[in-house]
């Protein structure tokens, strides 16, 4: 089965499109793990974001990220 965390952040004013360029680098090393779809680079992105954020986890019935 698939496992989801569903994240949202909130950003500061005009650095949206700073942060999801930061945020959707991939990382081999979690590929290599059986990851379908991951981000990273919280780090990076920590000064466009304002502290504000949500998380979902959940198991996930069907994935259309599966081959």
């Amino acid at each position: 089965m698939t496992f989801a965390n569903a994240v949202t952040l909130e950003t500061h004013p005009g650095q949206r499109d700073e942060d999801v360029v930061v945020l959707s680098h991939r990382n081999s090393q979690l590929e290599g793990t059986g990851c379908l779809l991951y981000q990273v680079g919280v780090t990076e992105a920590r000064p466009l974001v304002t502290g504000r954020i949500n998380s979902e986890k959940f198991d996930v019935a069907g994935s259309p990220l599966r081959d």
